[in-house]
């Protein structure tokens, strides 16, 4: 019996990872079929618009630098003991867009990066533990949300990481352009695209990214199905 629950597990795992690898191809097919579109000729539909972070909105302030920015990321992990083993569990994940826009030089589009797969580079590390006391102002950044870093007896194990855009920042975006509520047009999620990708990434990094993952999910998932279905050959009875 334990040599099936292997096989099906092996099995299961491996057909996941397959198909997440048949979905970074088609993100890859995607951008690099659809062609760069200036802002002032976007129309309703699929598009890809490349330019910079501008600020269409109030703004954000990052909660662990304290820098003025157009979008944040906030996460935070906390290390959770299970006897002999551990696990890092996010406790917190906060995306807050304070009116993120890009401007390519011939307008400017709205991009609604909250309903986004957003791909940025990390800003900011931090971590605070049993023998490294956060600091009073990350203490207090915790407590504002409803968290602490410090434990019954120890300080908790929490490692903080952030991630910001600012104005001027390399943006590129693909998604499905609609009209606006305020006039002009707004860049989101919607039919007319399959996918809706924000990065600061810039394409062909992107590109490298989507092929290397196509790449390794099959070769790993591959391997999984082959090794739970040589479990079940060699090993279930029949």
């Amino acid at each position: 019996m334990f040599a099936v629950i292997i096989a099906v597990v092996l099995i299961g795992v491996g057909a996941v990872i397959i198909y997440s690898g048949v979905t970074a191809g088609q993100r890859l097919k995607v951008i690099s079929d659809t062609p760069t579109t200036p802002v002032s000729q976007l129309t309703s539909g699929a598009v890809e618009v490349k330019g910079r972070v501008t600020l269409m909105g109030p703004g954000v302030v990052s909660p662990l630098s304290k820098t003025p920015c157009v979008l944040f990321r906030f996460e935070v992990q906390e290390w959770k003991q299970n006897g002999r083993h551990g696990h890092w569990h996010t406790v917190i994940n906060d995306l807050q867009d304070g009116g993120l826009g890009l401007d390519d030089g011939s307008g400017k589009v709205r991009v609604h990066a909250r309903e986004a797969e957003l791909l940025l580079d990390t800003d900011a590390h931090a971590k605070s533990g049993t023998f490294n006391s956060a600091s009073p102002e990350l203490e207090a950044t915790m407590q504002a949300y409803g968290r602490s870093t410090k434990g019954w007896v120890f300080n908790k194990g929490l490692k903080y990481s952030e991630t910001m855009l600012q104005q001027g920042d390399e943006l590129y975006a693909l998604g499905a352009v609609l009209s606006a509520p305020e006039g002009g047009w707004e860049l989101r999620k919607g039919a007319a695209s399959p996918y809706f990708i924000v990065s600061d990434w810039g394409e062909e990094r992107l590109l490298k990214h989507f092929a290397g993952s196509r790449v390794w999910r099959f070769l790993g998932g591959g391997a999984l199905l082959v090794a739970g279905l040589a479990v079940a050959v060699l090993l279930v009875p029949h």
